[in-house]
């Protein structure tokens, strides 16, 4: 795989398809509680939710690091810029998946 491939599906793995990952993952959380009469934080432990959320948002990063830029500070501050606006990302991919499972807030 040329470098050049491989970057462009870093980072569409890193923009596309951890919000995606994220999603599926509220997605199914919000079928399997209100399946069963509840809400998922009312029904499972908070932490599955902020695990899910560390776990998608440094796999993120982590795909942002793995991109061939250069200089090698550059892939850090880069890292960084992507963490910070992936943090609201996902906060609001989670407020618009849970609002269209009845649970606007």
């Amino acid at each position: 795989m040329k470098d050049r491939t491989r970057n462009a599906l870093l980072w569409l793995v890193a923009l596309v398809g951890v919000p995606v990952v994220f999603g599926g993952y509220v997605l199914v959380s919000y079928r399997l509680a209100l399946s069963q009469g509840a809400l998922p934080f009312t029904l499972y432990s908070e932490w599955y939710w902020f695990a899910a959320y560390a776990i998608c948002l440094a796999a993120g990063v982590v795909f942002i690091y793995f991109t061939s830029l250069k200089p090698n500070w550059l892939r850090i501050v880069a890292g960084l810029a992507y963490g910070a606006a992936m943090a609201v990302g996902l906060l609001a991919v989670h407020l618009v998946v849970a609002c269209f499972s009845g649970d606007c807030i």
